[in-house]
């Protein structure tokens, strides 16, 4: 009998229809015949293989029996039942092949409803597993900053859901707050240049990420401003002692981001114009950190004497700086050429004479 029902469920094409659909008349007639002894032992196997393979409310009838216990879940149900997050048991249900999704609508299709025991396993599964957004808001990050720190390895993702969307164990994100907390030393006095681990990184001219692998490789102490359970934010740092690491406080040293915003140009730009010998890398000391190049601000201001960039230039002059080079083009003023390609930089000599 369930065998041949099962079959019909099959047949019916994909995903489990409801199973009025399926056998709507033979359930009719068989819940008529509740005073026939004889069909009890039929009835109760069929009303058990329903309550097994579709949700069926408790205090629902089904062959005039009563439903004193739901067996199996829809995926928006089973999901509040056990208090797992909707989009987590759809991830978890897809994986496991008890659903899949049909075309670009992403309309569900069941191949069995997950059980109580199923929901009951992927509940202890998901214990203390974060989505993207979430676990940004625990760490105290935009969640921009928490992927960014997924594809550096500072912190461990658990897997991915729909559109590779992350998700993330809580034991893992308290290892990266932890890893933060052992830079911290008790009896560091407070700087008058600390702050947050955010409001550092434009002190010193560098990302997040950037000041994060400085702390960690040159071992930077960190002071923490909450007590138990810390956010990101709650780090302080001494701009000072970040910026030795780097090299800033070389003497005559400023930073990529500095030298290119006193020539109007970006850090790619500079990068090149010191590769190209028109800039002077400045001198760092053996305790600073070679992750950065810092540039001799004298070569910088030389440089500037003699040369402009367009976007200077167009701003000197009121000019929109793509008509104006095409125009400084058409009569025969050459724009500065390094590394290939880079032809936004002009001799001041030439402009002037033209």
């Amino acid at each position: 009998m369930v065998a041949v029902l099962e079959e019909l469920r099959l047949k019916a094409g994909p995903g489990c229809h409801t199973y009025g659909a399926i056998a709507g008349s033979f359930l009719t007639w068989l819940s008529q015949r509740e005073d026939d002894a004889a069909f009890d032992d039929i009835r109760q196997m069929v009303f058990d293989y329903i309550l097994r393979t579709y949700p069926v409310l408790v205090g629902s009838t089904v062959l005039r029996i009563r439903c004193d216990r739901q067996q199996v879940y829809s995926l928006r149900k089973g999901a509040k039942a056990y208090g797992i997050d909707e989009r987590m048991l759809r991830h978890k249900l897809l994986e496991r092949g008890d659903i899949s999704k049909s075309g670009k609508s992403g309309a569900i299709t069941y191949h069995r409803y997950p059980s109580r025991e199923t929901l009951q396993k992927l509940a202890n599964e998901t214990n203390g597993v974060l989505r993207g957004f979430d676990a940004a808001d625990y760490l105290g990050l935009d969640i921009h900053l928490l992927r960014t720190f997924v594809v550096e390895g500072l912190i461990k993702k658990a897997g991915e859901m729909a559109r590779n969307a992350p998700y993330f164990r809580r034991e893992d994100l308290d290892a990266f707050i932890g890893r933060l907390y052992r830079q911290t030393r008790p009896d560091l006095e407070p700087a008058n240049d600390e702050v947050s681990l955010i409001a550092a990184t434009p002190a010193c001219q560098c990302s997040t990420l950037e000041l994060l692998n400085l702390i960690f490789e040159h071992d930077i102490p960190l002071r923490c401003a909450a007590g138990a359970d810390p956010r990101f934010n709650d780090f302080l740092i001494s701009v000072e002692r970040a910026k030795t690491a780097i090299g800033q406080n070389s003497a005559g040293a400023i930073s990529m981001s500095e030298a290119a915003g006193k020539l109007g140009v970006d850090t790619a730009t500079i990068r090149n114009l010191v590769n190209a010998g028109y800039l002077s890398a400045a001198p760092k000391s053996q305790k600073s950190s070679e992750r950065w190049r810092v540039v001799d601000e004298a070569s910088v201001a030389i440089f500037a004497e003699h040369y402009i960039s367009a976007t200077d230039l167009a701003r000197e002059l009121r000019r929109d700086p793509a008509n104006l080079c095409r125009e400084l083009y058409k009569n025969g003023v050459e724009p500065l050429i390094f590394n290939g390609e880079n032809r936004i930089i002009f001799r001041r000599r030439d402009v002037n004479d033209r």
